[in-house]
């Protein structure tokens, strides 16, 4: 574009705060032979969340333009969810699964991030089953709907992501 110049320039903010993290889990877990369960519930907060700030102005002509970046503290952001899971002998030779977990986002996220904290529910189960050196198994995952930021020049946009099944076999001797 001809001889175009860019000009950037950081500046520093005396009073920027670290950002903090608080966190909490609880966890139970429960293993009879083959027989297994677990639950999980955890929360995490943010505190002075660190996000840049732009401000761009014009040069002296066309060809000059300046932008200054700025690093600030946006806010807070919290987080909460679990996870519950099951695994059970089907036979001597086969297990089965299932989990399910849960996530909650609210708060000063990024852009950047999924919005509204999505996808919020996700599901997996399957089969493994073992005979000699064969092993065979089968998986089902489910992921919910999630909104993702769609950057382009023509601006930024949340575009739904649809919820989304994946089947994985696999078959092994060794």
């Amino acid at each position: 574009i001809g001889n175009l110049r860019v000009e950037a320039t950081i500046r520093g903010d005396p009073d920027l705060k670290p950002e903090g993290m608080r966190s909490l889990e609880l966890a139970h877990q429960l293993e009879r032979g083959r027989f297994k369960t677990k639950v999980v519930g955890f929360a995490y907060w943010l505190d002075h969340l660190i996000t840049n700030s732009v401000a761009t102005s014009g040069g002296a002509s066309l060809n000059d333009f300046s932008v200054q970046f700025a690093f600030v503290n946006r806010g807070q952001a919290r987080a909460w969810g679990g996870e519950a899971g099951l695994e059970a002998p089907l036979g001597r030779r086969a297990t089965g699964f299932v989990n399910y977990s849960y996530q909650e986002l609210a708060g000063d996220m990024d852009r950047q991030a999924a919005a509204f904290g999505t996808p919020h529910h996700k599901v997996n189960g399957g089969l493994r089953f073992r005979s000699g050196g064969l092993t065979a198994n089968s998986s089902w995952n489910w992921v919910s709907r999630t909104l993702w930021l769609n950057n382009s020049l023509a601006g930024s946009v949340y575009q739904e992501v649809p919820g989304y099944n994946q089947v994985t076999l696999h078959l092994g001797y060794g």
